[in-house]
């Protein structure tokens, strides 16, 4: 699953804690993280947690890397 937040400009725990949760039960791509949810992420340590990509098509292209490689991906 890839969810786009370019256009987002405002995160609390209200975002992140379902986005912690789909985490654990999805592969979550994260694209267009910028300021100032970067400094929340980098803040509570969930940047390191959550797979962020610079573009949907770089989060797309890793998907496509692993498809037919068995049912989990890196």
């Amino acid at each position: 699953m890839v969810l786009d937040i370019i256009g987002v400009t405002f995160g609390d725990s209200t975002f992140l804690n379902p986005l912690i949760r789909t985490h654990q039960q999805a592969d979550l791509r994260i694209v267009g993280l910028c300021a100032p949810l970067d400094c929340l992420f980098e803040l509570v340590g969930v940047g390191a947690v959550l797979r962020l990509f610079p573009s949907v098509e770089d989060a797309r292209a890793l998907r496509q890397q692993w498809a037919g490689h068995g049912p989990t991906m890196p």
